[in-house]
C-alpha cells in the first residue's frame, strides 16, 4: 500500500535529520529577513518518497505550490528531483519578482514557473503558457502543497501591518496583494463595516467572546478618528477594555489582528474553494498526493470535513492517520511553527 509505504519512510526519513533547520538548508533572504518554511522536512520527506514510490510508472513529476512565497519549499525538492517541475502561485508580487531573479537558472531550464494570483484559480491556468513549453506538462498535477501561513517576510514587513508586534506606524494594510487595486485593505473594513459586521468578524474569524462590546466600542472609536495604522487599532482594541490585564489585551489584540486578516484576504472561502475544485478532479491528477499545511482551528476543520468526504467517496485515502505536528527541535528553532499541522492526501 502506497500509504504505508510513505509513513513508514517518511518517519525513518526524519528520525535521521538533523534538528537544527540551518544545519540542514539554506533560505532565501529578502532584505534582512530570512523565511524558515514551516514543516520543510516533513514536506521534503513525503515528496521524496512519493517520487521513489512512483518514478516507474511516472517518467517526471508535476507539481504545484499553491503558495510558493519565497520558494523555499520548493526549491530545493527542484534542485534535489531532475524529473520534477513546479508552479508556484502568489499574490505578493514583491517576493516572486525576488524569486524571478534568484531562481532564473530553473525558469530557464522551464522546470519552475511563477504566477502572480490567488491559488484558488490555479485550476484556469494552462501550465503549458506558464512554462512556456507545449509537450511534456500536464493539465492536472501529481503533487500539490499549500501551506495556509503568511510569511515572514510579510509579517516583518512595515509596510504590510501584518503584526500587532512591530512598530505602530504601520499602515493597516493586511493585503497579501498589497498592490491590487481592487481589493479593500483592512483599514478599509475597519472603518467602513457595520457594527454588525464588526462584530461577526471578530465572532467567526477570532472567536472573540465579546465580539458585540468590541465592535460598538471600535464604531465609538473611529467617530473621532479613523483607524488608519496598527498602533491605532491597538489603541481601540485596549480602550475597549480598560479592566482587562495587559495579557488579556494582548491576546484580544492577537485574535482581531488574525480576524481582520482573514476576512480582508477572503482566507477561508478561498480555501473552501479550492477544496471543492479539488473534489470536481480540475486540480490533482490520477495518482496525485495534496498537502495542505494549516495553522489554526477554522482552517482544520474545512481540511479535515473534506478529506473524510474524499475518502468515503473512495477517491482515495490519507497520507498519514494523523495530521503530522512540528517536532520539538523546530518549534524551538522557529516558534511561529507552533500551531502548524501537516494534512495529507493521496488520491488513486
Amino acid at each position: 500500500m502506497v500509504i504505508k509505504y510513505l509513513t513508514r519512510k517518511l518517519f525513518s526519513t526524519l528520525a535521521s535529520s538533523p534538528p537544527a533547520v540551518e544545519q540542514t538548508q539554506k533560505f532565501l533572504q529578502i532584505g534582512q529577513t530570512t523565511h524558515y518554511p514551516v514543516m520543510y522536512r516533513e514536506v521534503q520527506a513525503m515528496v521524496d518518497d512519493f517520487i521513489a514510490h512512483n518514478e516507474k510508472e511516472k517518467l517526471d513529476f508535476q507539481m504545484l505550490d499553491c503558495t510558493f512565497g519565497g520558494g523555499n519549499h520548493s526549491v530545493p525538492l527542484l534542485r534535489k528531483h531532475q524529473a520534477l517541475k513546479i508552479l508556484g502561485t502568489d499574490l505578493d508580487s514583491k517576493t516572486l519578482d525576488v524569486c524571478r531573479v534568484q531562481y532564473s537558472d530553473l525558469i530557464k531550464e522551464k522546470r519552475l514557473a511563477l504566477e502572480h494570483m490567488n491559488f484558488v484559480n490555479s485550476f484556469g491556468v494552462d501550465p503549458r503558457g506558464s512554462f512556456k513549453q507545449r509537450f511534456g506538462v500536464k493539465d492536472r498535477y501529481d503533487i500539490a502543497l499549500l501551506d495556509l501561513g503568511f510569511s515572514s517576510y510579510q509579517l516583518e514587513d512595515t509596510e504590510r501591518g501584518f503584526s500587532y508586534i512591530g512598530p505602530d506606524e504601520q499602515p493597516l494594510d493586511m493585503r497579501f496583494d498589497h498592490n491590487s487595486e481592487k481589493q479593500s485593505s483592512a483599514a478599509d473594513i475597519v472603518n467602513n463595516a457595520s457594527e454588525l459586521e464588526l462584530s461577526s468578524i471578530f465572532k467567526k474569524f477570532g472567536d472573540e467572546k465579546y465580539s458585540s462590546q468590541l465592535a460598538k466600542k471600535l464604531i465609538q472609536f473611529r467617530q473621532g478618528k479613523m483607524i488608519l495604522t496598527t498602533g491605532q487599532l491597538k489603541e481601540a482594541i485596549r480602550d475597549a477594555f480598560p479592566n482587562s490585564s495587559r495579557d488579556e489585551k494582548n491576546q484580544t489584540i492577537k485574535r482581531i489582528f488574525q480576524a481582520i486578516r482573514i476576512s480582508t484576504n477572503y482566507e477561508l472561502l478561498n480555501l473552501q474553494t479550492f477544496l471543492e475544485y479539488v473534489q470536481k478532479g480540475k486540480i490533482m491528477d490520477q495518482n496525485s498526493m495534496l498537502m495542505i499545511i494549516t495553522f489554526h482551528s477554522l482552517e482544520e476543520k474545512l481540511v479535515s470535513q473534506s478529506f473524510v468526504k474524499w475518502k468515503k467517496f473512495e477517491k482515495g485515502n490519507f497520507g498519514t492517520k494523523k495530521p503530522l505536528i512540528p517536532s520539538n527541535e523546530e518549534v524551538q528553532e522557529n516558534s511561529r511553527s507552533k500551531s502548524a499541522k501537516l494534512y495529507t492526501f493521496l488520491f488513486d
